[in-house]
């Protein structure tokens, strides 16, 4: 008889399998991990992370709020990779160069303008992801009586 060269020690599927959670086999904590096949504008996408618990029921719930929050991310056209706002503004900025402009006066008004309040100010709330960005940050950053703009003049 062969032996089993499953990766998994404990597994289980939710959400019509299209969620497994599971166990690496010789692992030395049984954290729970999970996989998940999202429908994407693109194609599917496999999205795995660890969950970093040992309970199973909590395995479950953690798999199944994940799954679901990747699927509202695709069903929207969002990646379902989060980014730093960082990410974001260097990726912008990448695609400028290629497509022939200049990032000059983008680098400049990102240093002086948005990098302080988004990158640093966010940051230090607990803020990195642009989808945690919302409108009530907006609404502090932009607003003309008392927002971080209005008051950067005033400095």
């Amino acid at each position: 008889m062969s032996e089993s060269k499953t990766y998994y020690d404990l597994e289980e599927y939710l959400e019509g399998n299209e969620v497994k959670i599971f166990t690496i086999k010789g692992a030395s904590k049984e954290n729970w991990h999970m996989r998940a096949r999202i429908p994407t504008q693109e194609g599917t996408q496999y999205f795995r992370k660890s969950l970093r618990t040992t309970d199973r029921n909590q395995a479950r719930f953690l798999a199944v709020k994940l799954y679901r929050e990747m699927l509202a991310r695709a069903s929207t056209g969002m990646s379902l990779k989060r980014i730093t706002i960082d990410e974001a503004y260097e990726q912008t900025r990448h695609r400028r160069i290629t497509d022939g402009f200049s990032v000059e006066k983008y680098d400049s008004t990102y240093r002086r303008y948005i990098g302080p309040y988004f990158s640093k100010i966010l940051r230090s709330k607990g803020i990195r992801f642009l989808d945690q960005i919302t409108q009530s940050h907006i609404d502090q950053y932009l607003h003309p009586v008392d927002g971080w703009r209005a008051n950067f003049w005033k400095k």
